[in-house]
C-alpha cells in the first residue's frame, strides 16, 4: 500500500538511486592488474567465478580463480580473487523488485506514460498509451512522435519544454483526433517533464496523458441542467416566488414580475409584507408564517397588492425546502391569478340576477293594459338592485310642450312639486329628451355642470339620464341617482338601459300613429337644429383651442389621438398629421410607466380629472398637467414650467448660502479665540519636558486644531458680505500660475492635468479668491478619477461671457445628489467637509458669475460663467 502511493518521479529517482549503487559495487570488484610469471613472462590465465557461501558470516562471495601456464603448457602458479558481493545482491534484488513494482503500477494505470528522447522519438510507452492509439507497444519503439502524429503547436510546445528545462500542463485541452474525426473533440490533463543528467542537460521527456472528456462532458451537461432549470422556473407562465425561514424573498420569476408590477432585483431580499394589501397584510403573512411549522398549501386563495395600486386574487400552492437535517430553510410556491375568474364569477351572479329583474320587468310591462300604473313599482324593484337612493320619470305632454313628472322616489313630495313640469333642454332630463341621447353625469360634488345644479341640492352624487324612446322619438326620460358613491358601474349601466328600452316599449304602445309622425317629424327638426348648434359650437371651440398657449391634446378610450393644437406641435416638435390616429403610447414609447402614463390611466379608470407636475421625457422638459376624462376619452393640458422650476431651485440655493454665510460671519471669530489659546498652551505643554512622553498626542491635538481652524476658512470665506479685491486680470495668467500645484497633485496619483487656453479679455476678479475656486474644482476633478484619468482646464468665450470649464472622466455625479451641489457640509468623501463645491459658489456668486454642471458615465464638467466686465 505503500509503494502503491509513490509517485511516478519518485519511482524513478529511487530507481536511479539504486542503479549509481550497484555501479558503485561492480567498480570496487574489478581485477585490472594482469599477473606475471617468476621470470617476467606474461602468462595465460584462466578465470572461472566459483561462488562460496561464508555460512557464519551468512555472507555471500564470489572467488576468481586465475591459473598461470608455463612454456611447456603446465600450471606454474595461481591467483585466486574474493570479492563480497552479499550487499550488491541485495541492491540488484531491491532494484528488481523496485522495477517490478513500478512497471506493474505504470501497466495498470489508465494514465498513458511516453518516454521520449531530446528529438522526440519513442523509447517506451506504456499499454494504456498504445491501447488510446489503437496500435501495438511495438509500433512506437525508435519512431519519431509528430511522425506519427504531426501537430504543429504541440511540437513547438515539446521544444520550448526541451529548450528550457522546464515541465508544463494542460488542464482539459481540447484535442482532435484527425483519424478518427467521428470521436469529435477530447478533452486531456497532460504533462510533459524533462529528465536532465548532472549538468542539466535535457536527456529525455516523460508525457503524461490523462483523458478527461467525460468529466468535461459531465461538467457541461450539470452545466446545461442548472441553466434548464433556471430557465424552467424563471419562463415558467405560473408566477413562482421562494422565500427563506425569515420570510424573505430570494426567487422571483418573471410570471410573477408580470403579475405584481415589481421587478425581480427590487423584491429580492425584502419582506412578502410587500406584495400583500395593508388591510390583508396581517391575514396573509399569518397564513404563510404557517408554513414555517411544516404546513403546505394544496389551494390557498391570498390577494396579491400589484405596484400600480390594483389587488389580484391569487391561488396558491406552495412546498417546503429543508436541509440535511430535515430543517425547513426556504417555502416555494406557485401562483395561479384567478381574478377575471372571481370578476366572471360575480359577474355571472349579477347577470342572473340582472336577467331575473329585466324578466320581471319585461313580462309585467308586456302583460299590462296600463303600463303606467305600474312603472313607480318596477323602478322601486330596479333601484333595489342598483343600491340607488333616486329614481325620477318624466314623460312628454306634447300639447304644453313640457316634460311632465310621471314617477319619482327618494325625493321629499314637497320638493317633487317644485320639478313636476321641466322645460326641454333644462336640468338633466330635459337636455337627455332634448338631445335623445344619455347623460351620465359622475363626481357630481367635484365638478361644476349647471345641468346638475338641482340634483346635487338633494345630495345626489352619480345621476344617470336615459331617453325613452318610440324608434327615433323621445317621449320621455328616466333617470337614477345614488348618494353614497360617485359613480356606476358599466354592468349597473347596462341595467338602467335595459329597463329604460322595456319602459319605452311599453310606453310606445298608448302613442297613436298620428302622434308617432308628430314626433318623428318633431324630432327631425330638433336633430336639424341640434346638428348646426353642433357644427357651430365645434368650431367655436376649435378656434378657441388653436388660439391658447397651453399644449393641449385629446385621446380616444384606445389612447389615440383625437386633437393636437399648435402649442403641442411646437412643445413635442410633431405636425398634428403625423400624430392623429395614432397611439400615443408607440408615439412616445418612454412616457410608458412614467407618471404621465400611471396618471393618465388613473383618470381614464376613475373617471377623475388629474393635475400633477413631471418632467417629459421626450422633451426633457418639466411640465403642470392636467387631465379631464370624459366618455369619449381624456383631454390634456399641459403648462412649461422649467423655468419656474429652475428660478425656484436657484433661489433655494442661495437663501441657503445666505444663511451659511451670515452664520460664518456671526460665529467664525467666536470659535477661532478659544481654540487659539488652547493651541497656545498645548503648544506650551508640549515644550515641557514633563510631558514629552506625550508629545506625539500635543501634535495630533495641534493638528486636528490646525483642521478645524482650516474648516473655519472655509467656512468664513462663504459669508457673503466678504470683501473681495477685484481688480482687472486675465483668466489664463491665474490658470497658469497654479498649473504646477495642480499638476504635482495630478502627478501624485498617476493623472494628467491639461490646459486649453483661449484668450478670453480682462475680468475685475479677485484673484485669491479665484485660485481658490480653479483650486477646489480641480482637485475635486482629480479625486473623482482613477489612475489615468485626464482632467482638463479650458477658457472660451461663448456670448460674450468668459467661461472656465473644468472636466473631469471619473464616473460622474449620482443623480441623487445633484440638486445639493453646493450645500455645505454634503459630501460623499469619507474625510470631506463638504465645503469646497459651497465656497466655489459663494464665491462664483461675488465675481456674479453662475455655475453649471454637466455630469453622465464618461465624466463631469463644471462651468463658471463670468459676464463681461463683470462687478459684483
Amino acid at each position: 500500500m505503500e509503494i502503491a502511493e509513490k509517485t511516478h518521479d519518485q519511482l524513478l529517482a529511487e530507481n536511479n538511486q539504486l542503479r549509481q549503487q550497484l555501479a558503485l559495487y561492480e567498480e570496487q570488484a574489478n581485477i585490472v592488474d594482469a599477473p606475471t610469471n617468476g621470470m617476467g613472462v606474461t602468462a595465460e590465465y584462466y578465470e572461472a567465478p566459483i561462488w562460496v557461501t561464508d555460512l557464519k558470516a551468512k555472507r555471500l562471495r564470489k572467488t576468481r580463480k586465475n591459473e598461470l601456464f608455463g612454456d611447456d603448457g603446465k600450471i606454474i602458479d595461481a591467483i585466486a580473487a574474493f570479492e563480497d558481493i552479499s550487499e550488491r545482491i541485495q541492491v540488484q534484488e531491491s532494484l528488481q523488485k523496485e522495477r517490478g513494482i513500478l512497471r506493474a503500477v505504470i501497466e495498470n494505470t489508465e494514465t498513458q506514460l511516453v518516454y521520449l528522447d531530446p528529438e522526440f522519438n519513442f523509447i517506451w510507452v506504456n499499454s494504456a498509451y498504445a491501447k488510446g492509439c489503437r496500435r501495438p507497444v511495438e509500433d512506437f519503439i525508435g519512431r519519431n512522435h509528430f511522425e506519427l502524429f504531426p501537430h504543429e503547436e504541440n511540437e513547438a510546445i515539446f521544444r520550448k519544454v526541451c529548450d528550457t528545462g522546464k515541465p508544463i500542463l494542460f488542464k482539459a485541452k481540447p484535442f482532435v483526433h484527425p483519424d478518427r474525426p467521428e470521436q469529435g473533440v477530447t478533452y486531456w490533463d497532460w504533462m510533459l517533464t524533462p529528465i536532465t543528467d548532472c549538468f542539466g542537460k535535457v536527456t529525455g521527456l516523460v508525457l503524461s496523458l490523462t483523458d478527461v472528456t467525460e468529466m468535461v462532458r459531465t461538467e457541461e451537461t450539470l452545466r446545461e441542467t442548472k441553466d434548464y432549470l433556471e430557465n424552467l422556473i424563471n419562463y415558467a407562465n405560473a408566477p413562482i416566488i421562494v422565500w427563506d425561514s425569515n420570510f424573505k424573498i430570494i426567487r422571483f420569476n418573471r410570471a410573477f414580475e408580470r403579475l405584481t408590477g415589481y421587478s425581480a432585483d427590487y423584491v429580492l431580499g425584502r419582506s412578502l409584507e410587500i406584495l400583500f394589501p395593508d388591510d390583508r397584510k396581517k391575514e396573509s403573512m399569518d397564513i404563510i408564517g404557517r408554513t414555517a411549522s411544516g404546513e403546505y398549501w394544496e389551494v390557498v386563495e391570498i390577494p396579491i397588492l400589484q405596484k400600480g395600486g390594483n389587488v389580484r386574487i391569487v391561488l396558491w400552492n406552495s412546498a417546503n425546502i429543508s436541509d440535511e437535517s430535515g430543517k425547513i430553510v426556504a417555502t416555494i410556491a406557485q401562483g395561479q391569478d384567478i381574478t377575471e375568474r372571481k370578476i366572471a364569477e360575480e359577474s355571472l351572479r349579477k347577470s342572473q340576477q340582472r336577467d331575473e329583474l329585466l324578466s320581471t320587468v319585461a313580462s309585467r310591462l308586456l302583460s299590462s293594459e296600463d303600463p303606467q300604473a305600474i312603472i313607480e313599482e318596477l323602478c322601486h324593484k330596479t333601484i333595489d338592485h342598483l343600491g340607488c337612493d333616486v329614481f325620477l320619470n318624466y314623460m312628454e305632454d306634447r300639447e304644453k310642450g313640457y316634460l311632465h313628472l310621471n314617477a319619482c322616489t327618494g325625493i321629499p313630495e314637497d320638493e317633487a312639486r317644485k320639478i313636476e313640469w321641466l322645460d326641454y333642454g333644462s336640468a338633466v332630463c330635459g337636455c337627455v329628451a332634448l338631445e335623445g341621447q344619455r347623460i351620465i353625469v359622475e363626481n357630481i360634488s367635484e365638478f361644476h355642470d349647471p345641468r346638475t345644479d338641482k340634483v346635487r341640492t338633494y345630495g345626489i352624487l352619480a345621476y344617470a339620464c336615459y331617453p325613452l324612446k318610440m324608434i327615433d322619438r323621445v317621449i320621455g326620460t328616466i333617470s337614477f341617482g345614488t348618494r353614497s358613491r360617485s359613480s356606476f358601474t358599466d354592468e349597473e349601466l347596462v341595467v338602467m338601459k335595459s329597463v329604460a328600452d322595456q319602459i319605452a316599449i311599453a310606453m310606445s304602445r298608448l302613442l297613436t300613429t298620428r302622434q308617432l309622425r308628430e314626433s318623428e317629424a318633431r324630432l327631425e327638426e330638433l336633430v336639424r337644429e341640434r346638428t348646426r348648434e353642433l357644427y357651430d359650437s365645434n368650431q367655436r371651440m376649435v378656434k378657441t383651442v388653436e388660439s391658447i398657449t397651453d399644449t393641449f391634446f385629446s385621446l380616444d378610450r384606445e389612447w389615440l389621438v383625437t386633437y393636437w393644437n399648435r402649442a403641442a406641435e411646437d412643445m413635442f416638435d410633431l405636425k398634428r398629421e403625423e400624430i392623429l390616429g395614432r397611439n400615443f403610447w408607440e408615439v412616445f414609447p418612454r412616457a410608458v410607466e412614467s407618471e404621465f402614463y400611471t396618471q393618465y390611466r388613473l383618470a381614464m379608470r376613475l373617471n377623475n380629472p388629474v393635475n400633477f407636475e413631471a418632467m417629459e421625457a421626450h422633451t426633457g422638459r418639466w411640465v403642470e398637467a392636467r387631465a379631464y376624462p370624459s366618455q369619449v376619452g381624456l383631454t390634456i393640458y399641459l403648462n412649461d414650467i422649467t423655468e419656474q422650476k429652475r428660478l425656484g431651485e436657484e433661489i433655494a440655493r442661495l437663501d441657503r448660502l445666505n444663511l451659511v454665510g451670515e452664520m460664518a460671519a456671526s460665529i467664525g471669530h467666536e470659535i477661532r479665540n478659544p481654540m487659539t489659546t488652547i493651541r497656545g498652551f498645548l503648544q506650551i505643554l508640549a515644550s515641557k519636558k514633563g510631558c514629552q512622553l506625550y508629545r506625539e498626542y500635543f501634535d495630533l491635538m495641534i493638528e486636528e486644531l490646525d483642521r478645524a481652524n482650516s474648516i473655519i476658512t472655509d467656512y468664513l470665506s462663504m459669508a457673503k458680505d466678504k470683501a473681495v479685491d477685484m481688480n482687472p486680470r486675465y483668466l489664463n495668467s491665474i490658470i497658469r500660475t497654479i498649473h504646477p500645484l495642480i499638476q504635482a497633485d495630478a502627478n501624485y496619483s498617476d493623472k494628467q492635468v491639461r490646459l486649453d487656453l483661449d484668450l478670453p479679455p480682462k475680468l475685475l476678479l479677485d484673484e485669491k479668491e479665484v485660485r481658490q475656486l480653479i483650486l477646489n474644482l480641480a482637485r475635486n476633478g482629480l479625486e473623482a478619477m482613477g489612475p489615468g484619468g485626464i482632467l482638463t482646464i479650458r477658457t472660451h468665450v461663448e456670448n460674450s461671457e468668459t467661461v472656465l470649464e473644468v472636466g473631469d472622466q471619473g464616473s460622474g455625479i449620482p443623480p441623487a445628489m445633484m440638486d445639493r451641489l453646493g450645500t455645505p457640509f454634503h459630501t460623499t468623501k469619507e474625510n470631506g467637509t463638504g465645503l469646497g463645491l459651497a465656497v466655489c459658489y459663494s464665491i462664483a456668486h461675488r465675481h456674479n458669475a453662475k455655475i453649471e454642471v454637466d455630469t453622465g458615465p464618461e465624466g463631469t464638467t463644471f462651468r463658471v460663467r463670468f459676464k463681461p466686465n463683470s462687478d459684483p
